[in-house]
């Protein structure tokens, strides 16, 4: 297993190699060219971007693309050959041109992790972070990732994911996030034949928060796994996105989102799930629930389904509500106070995502950040 970042420091008499510099500019034209996406997803559910401090803002067109820092590590220009910029919206193209720090993970052929590898990003007050992941897999070989961002700054975040034949990939995204930060997040993998990729993120808290998860199935067999938890209180806005592209026969795809909004929290989740023609035999489920708390909270959702061919089985659903009383009162019954059986039916709202932690030993940690989001004011040991 290979980890390689970019230096944080520029290494003088090292010029820039001239496929990132060709990428990077075509990225930053596109930068120059488009126009900014659109921040209002409806219902409230968007932000003025002037509010964030992502250097993004500080951009205006016209001016030069600024010079690449550090070294290249081994493996980016490989990893982004399938990822071209002509895809990005000008959000990602700025970041495609100026992203600041790199790390590319590379598994080789059959190689096996037995451990996961684990990050750790702490976000700053008034600072922002601009990361791009770029994950290696070859033929048959197996790792997983377990990532961990906290604090209170700005982050726009890509990871890419190259999955060769065969190949197993976890990746596990625990985002705790403090009440004025901002997120953009881009995740992004193609899949080989017989291909297996597991995402499971969690988002917590935030101001506003941007979580897009894309599988592209190119591989006959491959399978790719979904799983977003959101949670949040008072003014916290959720946009995600989950979607999964069978473009070969016999693929399999599952994506479920399940959020919990307390306050005047509110979320907008898009499902997609697309067939390509001549690829029989695929199978794919979308689903989203989501669960009001708070009395002006709000959620919605747009599930989309595209399918080009026959002998298939898809089917997608979304649900929004409120606590069962019943259940509810039966628990209070038993002695719990309202805090405490609202926290335990919650638990038990997400489990069939948080139990898929249960192997990583994150299962305790995630109930209990998720209790945080619910009772801010309280302060749990969860680390």
């Amino acid at each position: 297993m290979l980890i390689r970042h970019q230096d944080e420091n520029p290494i003088v008499g090292r010029p820039e190699p001239r496929w990132l510099r060709a990428r990077r500019l075509a990225a930053w034209q596109r930068f120059q060219k488009l126009a900014d996406p659109d921040f209002r997803y409806g219902q409230g559910t968007g932000f003025d971007p002037k509010t964030i401090r992502l250097p993004y803002q500080a951009m205006t067109r016209g001016e030069k693309l600024p010079a690449m820092a550090g070294s290249v590590p081994a493996g980016l220009e490989s990893g982004l050959k399938a990822f071209p910029v002509s895809e990005l919206d000008r959000l990602w193209s700025w970041h495609a041109a100026t992203a600041s720090r790199i790390r590319v993970i590379t598994a080789a052929k059959d190689e096996h992790l037995k451990s996961p590898l684990r990050l750790e990003t702490k976000l700053l007050s008034n600072k922002s972070a601009q990361e791009l992941t770029v994950v290696n897999a070859a033929a048959g070989s197996e790792l997983a990732i377990i990532e961990h961002v906290s604090g209170a700054g700005e982050r726009a975040a890509a990871t890419f994911v190259n999955a060769g034949d065969n190949a197993k990939v976890t990746i596990i995204s625990i985002r705790d996030l403090e009440r004025h930060s901002t997120e953009f997040v881009r995740c992004d993998a193609k899949l080989g034949r017989n291909a297996r990729v597991v995402w499971l993120e969690c988002v917590l808290g935030g101001s506003f928060a941007s979580s897009s998860i894309t599988n592209r199935l190119l591989g006959r067999g491959a399978a790719a796994v979904a799983r977003t938890i959101f949670c949040g209180s008072g003014s916290s806005r959720f946009e995600l996105t989950q979607t999964a592209q069978h473009q070969a026969d016999t693929t399999s795809s599952d994506l479920l989102a399940r959020g919990v909004l307390d306050g005047a929290a509110r979320s907008l989740y898009r499902g997609h799930i697309s067939v390509a023609r001549g690829c029989p035999g695929c199978e794919a489920h979308q689903k989203e629930d989501t669960l009001l708390l708070g009395e002006r909270a709000e959620s919605s959702a747009i599930p989309i389904l595209e399918i080009e061919t026959d002998e298939i089985e898809c089917g997608h659903g979304c649900t929004v509500g409120r606590l069962e009383r019943d259940q509810l009162f039966y628990l209070m019954s038993r002695g719990l106070d309202e805090r405490t059986a609202t926290k335990l039916l919650v638990e038990g709202f997400f489990q069939p995502i948080v139990s898929g932690m249960q192997h990583f030993g994150l299962e305790e940690m995630v109930s209990c950040l998720i209790a945080g989001q619910l009772a801010p004011a309280t302060s749990y040991p969860c680390l």
